[in-house]
């Protein structure tokens, strides 16, 4: 007598087209449990190295000033005071940092990166000199005494009288393509941290204080004024 044969449709392989399609929903839902994983560690890994680049940035700018006889770098100096650009860029040419897009620029700001991709073909001595400085971190506190006339003006280490609690670095992002070399991209408020904003960094802003330590916070905290203003 003859074995039954099954009348459902069978391929090569022997797996029916029900099985086929239930592998197939499953290879899906494993993929996209993978790609959700995969974005979560890359987020976590671009939070951390973010911080890392305050620490050493905020590290540099301590380091300048010891050598400067307790004075940070100016906000910025225009060609009355030498020409030396933002605070950022005196860092990178007296070799206090390394050059964007290193540390100067958080790995999620995709605007800040852009402004480094012309610099391989910059066919001016201005432009090789600063096309492609990708200047996305800004420091509140870097102006001590108000007014444009005053940005030559630097901050002296005797002057900050609560440096654990007050920011030296915050991160800043623009929604267009602004130069972030000058002087907007050197200086914020704490408008920045604004909760109705998008943070960089999910619910969190990442920043760093006179002191040096880092941290990332939610921008309930980092909008507080104390925050923001020399004590």
């Amino acid at each position: 007598m003859r074995a039954h044969r099954s009348s459902a449709c069978r391929f090569g392989s022997g797996f029916t087209l029900v099985e086929l399609l239930a592998a197939i929903a499953i290879v899906a839902v494993l993929g996209g449990i993978v790609l959700v994983g995969v974005a979560k560690v890359r987020a976590s890994a671009q939070r951390t190295q973010c911080l890392s680049n305050l620490r050493e940035v905020s590290r540099g700018l301590l380091l300048f000033a010891a050598d400067n006889r307790g004075r940070f770098p100016a906000l910025f100096l225009g060609s009355k005071y030498g020409n030396k650009g933002p605070w950022s860029q005196q860092l990178v040419d007296t070799g206090y940092l390394s050059p964007p897009p290193h540390v100067l620029t958080c790995p999620t700001d995709e605007e800040a990166l852009k402004h480094t991709a012309t610099a391989a073909t910059a066919t001016t001595d201005y432009n090789r000199k600063n096309v492609g400085r990708s200047y996305a971190y800004a420091w509140p506190a870097m102006q001590p005494v108000s007014g444009e006339a005053n940005r030559h003006s630097p901050l002296l280490v005797n002057q900050v009288g609560n440096p654990a609690s007050t920011f030296m670095l915050v991160e800043f992002r623009q929604s267009t393509a602004q130069d972030y070399r000058w002087i907007n991209g050197c200086f914020v408020g704490r408008d920045i941290a604004n909760p109705n904003k998008t943070q960089p960094h999910g619910s969190r802003m990442n920043l760093s204080y006179l002191d040096g330590h880092v941290a990332a916070l939610p921008p309930a905290e980092a909008a507080k004024p104390e925050h923001w203003v020399i004590q």
